[in-house]
């Protein structure tokens, strides 16, 4: 059984991928959208931004969309493919609206 924690990423996730396809609806059709994946490690999940182009969709382009602190939730923006900001909190998955600290490219600067 899935806990808290997998099922509120998941819901997360899938709000950021429909704000990422709904920015490239009506774009051109050779723009296409990229997909978000993740992966889970000790202390963070590293949420991927995937793109696959060309004709057999062989070429794959990766970069990271944000983190997210396993243990609080915190949405942290990027400071490298490695790592997450030391200032990088940019909002929380638990929260009511927690795509509102996200863009299409990932987590918002602050302002």
């Amino acid at each position: 059984m899935e806990n808290t924690f997998e099922i509120t990423l998941q819901y997360f996730i899938k709000q950021c991928q429909g704000m990422i396809n709904k920015h490239f609806e009506g774009k051109n059709p050779q723009s296409v959208p990229y997909n978000l994946i993740y992966t889970i490690g000790p202390k963070f999940v590293r949420v991927i931004s995937q793109k696959k182009y060309g004709e057999n969709q062989e070429i794959n382009q990766k970069c990271v969309y944000c983190f997210i602190d396993i243990s609080t939730g915190n949405i942290l923006k990027a400071q490298g493919w490695k790592a997450p900001q030391k200032n990088g909190v940019r909002g929380n998955i638990y929260k009511k609206n927690p795509i509102d600290c996200m863009d299409i490219f990932g987590a918002k600067y602050i302002k």
